[in-house]
C-alpha cells in the first residue's frame, strides 16, 4: 500500500520518465523510409522454431519385455450406460 505522498512520488517519477523519453524521440532524426520493414518479418536463419512435441519413440519386442504393443482385452474401452 502506499501513503499518498508516495503514490504522488510515483507517479511525477514516470511523468519525468515519459517526459524524457518523448525528448529523446522529438529530437531524434528520422528513419529512412526503407527501413520500415526491417525486422517485421522473418527472415531465414534469423531464429529456430523447435517443436513444442516429438513423435513417441517407439520401442522393440525385445525392449517391450516380449510383450504386444497391442492392449489387453481389459484395457478395452467400457461402455456405460
Amino acid at each position: 500500500m502506499l501513503t499518498p505522498a508516495e503514490n504522488e512520488e510515483l507517479i511525477a517519477g514516470v511523468e519525468r520518465q515519459l517526459e524524457a523519453d518523448r525528448e529523446i524521440a522529438v529530437n531524434s532524426p528520422m528513419p529512412a523510409p526503407e527501413s520500415a520493414a526491417g525486422g517485421v518479418y522473418c527472415e531465414a536463419g534469423c531464429h529456430e522454431i523447435k517443436p513444442k512435441y516429438a513423435m513417441p519413440e517407439s520401442r522393440t519386442m525385445e525392449e517391450r519385455g516380449g510383450q504386444s504393443s497391442r492392449p489387453k482385452r481389459s484395457d478395452a474401452a467400457v461402455h456405460l450406460k
